[in-house]
């Protein structure tokens, strides 16, 4: 079956992919094509560095769809955004233009950026360089809006009015408050309640005596029919590290959920029980790859969970985890091609019925490599660092050598993700190689693609995904594949 996804893109390009997803095969990109639109959107309306309100319902009534709000650079108080509605088309901008803008100060409980009532709006630091997220280290960060001091980071209110389509992106949060355990990004929806589109991606939070993001309802031994819920998820590209809580929390997601091309690295600094993850999940259905997590207790693990969620964990690496390197309760998850290194307890713990564990690398567990004791465990390479074949491992760099005993080592049968964790493609020889990355003959070139693999859209590493159509059909299907 082929079937084309457009991807529209509040930067102004639009990209049109045609997908092969028959069952049983890899999955091939077939077509692409790109038109280009201008880099950023030209300021519209002028924020004054006094102004600490943002509301359509009062002084910003003009605000329409596609209007695109810049701030003034400098120092500025706590914000609250509000009463603005853009359209899926014409989503409202609101960003920093001509410098960097510093948020600091306790005004509002909410924090830094308090956002509520308010539907396709974007707030982006990204209005003059683009330089912020997973892809750089902390010295060489610029994130357009800095927040700090101010409490909380951003919170998404959901009490009243309506709240979908959010964005943020390019937004350096740190030292919100040295008191309370607070969070950097949060946005918790209320009970009963169902928020959709949240695209959380290149922001660098680090510092919060809390969780950096989290993005959900707490559950708290409710019935499901009366929690909060969110879909039409994507947290992406964020760099996350030195919490006293979770690095990245997603609870009670449900539909059209990603976390993919996130580094987190030491987070659950407090010890606080059950709080101590780099990418935690309870009740969640969804894509969980190309993350990278080191120095956290827990690496990836999906806590509490749905039935028959058919989640998926496939290229990550995790380094150096406490207790369990990649962890799911859930019937039917798949968890494979990851790269799983020094792990104290355990590499990978699918415990739920029919969960498969395949082609991947786990290397230096103290415990025990996989445990799987109602699923499938397929072809893994489990062993000493030594033996395995990476590049080098002792700086970090879990790539394959040549003559690498993972390389086209990996299961006869298809699907298969079309990327490694570089995102280059898969697969290069006769087989798919084990492990999060695929050997690259150091000759080849490939363009710079990225894959969405819940319809394996794919998309620049700048775009803004404000609105995605997800495909209908999915490129991984469970049945037939043993």
């Amino acid at each position: 079956m082929v079937f084309q996804t457009l991807i529209k893109l509040t930067l102004g390009l639009s990209f049109l992919f045609a997908i092969n997803t028959e069952p049983d095969t890899d999955v091939r990109i077939e077509a692409a094509s790109l038109t280009p639109g201008s880099e950023i959107p030209a300021c519209t309306v002028v924020v004054p560095i006094e102004v600490t309100e943002i509301d359509g319902a009062k002084d910003f009534t003009y605000v329409q769809p596609g209007d695109v709000l810049c701030l003034v650079p400098g120092v500025r108080s706590n914000m609250k955004i509000q009463n603005l509605h853009g359209t899926p088309e014409k989503p409202i901008i609101i960003r920093n233009e001509g410098g960097n803008v510093i948020i600091t100060g306790e005004d509002l409980l909410t924090g830094g950026i308090g956002i509520k009532s308010s539907s396709y709006v974007r707030i982006s630091g990204a209005g003059v360089v683009s330089q912020c997220g997973a892809e750089y280290e902390p010295e060489e960060q610029n994130c357009g809006i800095e927040i700090v001091d101010t409490h909380k980071g951003v919170k998404i209110n959901t009490p009243d009015g309506v709240l979908n389509d959010i964005e943020l992106d390019h937004i350096f949060i740190h030292e919100t408050s040295t008191l309370t355990e607070t969070r950097g990004i949060t946005i918790h929806p209320l009970e009963r309640q169902l928020i959709s589109g949240i695209y959380v991606h290149h922001n660098y939070v680090t510092n919060t005596l809390a969780e950096g993001i989290y993005i959900g309802a707490e559950p708290r031994g409710k019935p499901y029919e009366e929690l909060g819920k969110i879909s039409d998820v994507d947290i992406s590209y964020n760099r996350v590290e030195n919490t006293g809580y979770d690095g990245i929390k997603v609870k009670v997601a449900i539909e059209n959920v990603n976390v993919h091309h996130n580094v987190v690295l030491n987070n659950g600094l407090s010890r606080t029980p059950a709080h101590q993850g780099g990418i935690k999940l309870a009740m969640s259905v969804g894509n969980y790859y190309n993350n990278l997590s080191i120095n956290n207790f827990e690496g990836i693990r999906m806590g509490r969970e749905l039935e028959n969620s058919n989640s998926r964990y496939f290229n990550n690496v995790v380094v150096n985890s406490e207790s369990v390197g990649i962890g799911s309760t859930e019937s039917h998850a798949e968890i494979f091609n990851n790269t799983v290194v020094y792990s104290s307890a355990t590499g990978i713990d699918a415990t739920g019925t029919d969960s498969k564990v395949f082609d991947n690398i786990i290397v230096e567990t103290m415990g025990t490599p996989i445990n799987s004791p109602r699923g499938y465990v397929g072809k893994n390479f489990i062993g000493s660092i030594y033996q395995v074949g990476f590049i080098n491992p002792i700086n970090g760099d879990y790539r394959l050598l040549p003559d690498s005993p993972a390389i086209d080592a990996g299961e006869e049968q298809g699907p298969f993700v079309s990327i490694d964790y570089e995102d280059k493609p898969r697969v290069q020889g006769v087989r798919q190689d084990l492990g999060a990355y695929e050997y690259v003959d150091s000759e080849a070139e490939f363009p710079e693609i990225f894959a969405n693999p819940t319809d394996l859209n794919l998309f620049q590493r700048t775009g803004s995904m404000l609105q995605w159509h997800m495909g209908e059909s999915d490129p991984y299907p469970n049945d037939g594949r043993r």
